[in-house]
């Protein structure tokens, strides 16, 4: 059995669209940092970058049960 390190992505996503709350933050975790970097990255503003970034979160949120490829997450 996988171990949420071990987990791709794509297995995560799957899993939270079956219910596994657990799944989205692991999801979140692995992706928080990267999305903060390219944000302030394009701002050179970390508090804009920070907003930017759980808008983002939140609409991913609402849009992630619909990804019909869970291969696409991140891509």
């Amino acid at each position: 059995m996988n171990t949420s390190k071990e987990k791709s992505d794509a297995e995560l996503v799957m899993q939270y669209q079956s219910g596994d709350k657990k799944a989205l933050i692991i999801l979140v975790k692995r992706w928080h940092k990267r999305f903060i970097n390219h944000a302030y990255w394009y701002t050179k503003d970390a508090v804009l970058s920070k907003d930017i970034v759980q808008e983002s979160w939140t609409i991913i949120m609402d849009k992630i049960q619909t990804l019909r490829q869970a291969n696409k997450f991140g891509n």
